[in-house]
């Protein structure tokens, strides 16, 4: 019984970690490739007559988007 009981916290503990590794590695892999998609297909860039705005500094106003220069 006490045998089980230590395999399943193991099971769980591996597979967190296993969860949390995946993730952190995967996420800027899949942006990567939805990215390349997107070009691939003419869907990457900035749609035509839309303007960006920091949300913290109002006035930086621009037609691409991107970090605040502030």
């Amino acid at each position: 019984m006490k045998a089980k009981r230590n395999l399943l916290i193991w099971g769980i503990v591996i597979g967190v970690l296993a969860a949390a590794v995946g993730s952190y590695i995967g996420v800027p892999s899949i942006r990567r490739a939805v990215d390349r998609m997107a070009s691939t297909f003419g869907l990457a860039g900035p749609k035509e007559g839309v303007t960006y705005w920091c949300p913290m500094h109002p006035e930086i106003v621009r037609k691409n988007p991107g970090t605040c220069p502030v």
